[in-house]
């Protein structure tokens, strides 16, 4: 999965289709079933390439982690533009986060997730309410022509 689409394919087939590629991709699997919502990002021309390409691999990890992790047969990921912020919401109903991880995420495989958000002066909260893990990632909307 992580080799599934470079920032190449993002600029030839657009961020919004890359990302329903790469959903779809995984959905084929029979594994697991992902729903994207994605909201907004009709036109992505006035985005920096490599913020589009940041949101779309946290994205990714975000998914690898559900996969590998959370063993979850159901997830949903939210990706919303508003004006001053993009919001990436992702769910599962897996196993949720161990209060020791909750305690010390960026020691986990979340490490790469955090750095991302982090370079991109953004925030990131999880929560693990009874089942499942829920994350809400806020990063600051680098939309050029807002």
């Amino acid at each position: 999965m992580s080799h599934q689409i470079s920032p190449v394919t993002i600029d030839k087939i657009g961020f919004v289709k890359a990302l329903e590629s790469l959903v779809a991709s995984i959905n084929q699997t029979d594994k697991i079933y992902i729903e994207l919502v994605c909201m907004g990002f009709e036109q992505t021309e006035n985005y920096p390439t490599n913020y589009l390409n940041s949101i779309y691999r946290i994205i990714q990890e975000l998914l690898q982690n559900i996969i590998k992790h959370a063993e979850a047969t159901n997830a949903i990921i939210q990706l919303i533009e508003h004006e001053d912020i993009i919001v990436i919401m992702a769910e599962d109903n897996g196993l949720g986060l161990t209060p020791e991880r909750l305690k010390n995420p960026k020691g986990s495989e979340m490490n790469s997730i955090f750095s991302k958000v982090s370079y991109l002066k953004g925030t990131i909260e999880i929560e693990t309410p009874g089942n499942g893990t829920l994350i809400n990632i806020e990063l600051p909307n680098q939309n050029i022509n807002k």
